[in-house]
């Protein structure tokens, strides 16, 4: 069970690594733990608005998921 609360601290090291690469302090990398659930509430929370409202809503326009599954929008 220790382990499993202690897995998200495991993406830390690799979040390091690639804060090394871009140029960011490393400090960035401590951020990573919280970063990821609220990466995952944006996602869930606009799956959710696009299936409630049958589509995307993009400046003033609805592309219904019909016709984005059709592939017929421009």
């Amino acid at each position: 069970m220790i382990t499993a609360a202690l897995s998200p601290l495991s993406r830390i090291i690799p979040g390091a690594v690639l804060a090394r690469r871009l140029g960011w302090p490393p400090s960035c990398a401590a951020l990573i733990p919280i970063l990821f659930p609220f990466f995952q509430f944006i996602l869930l929370n606009s799956t959710w608005k696009t299936l409630r409202q049958g589509g995307i809503r993009w400046r003033e326009t609805i592309y219904a998921l019909k016709i984005l599954r059709a592939g017929n929008v421009r």
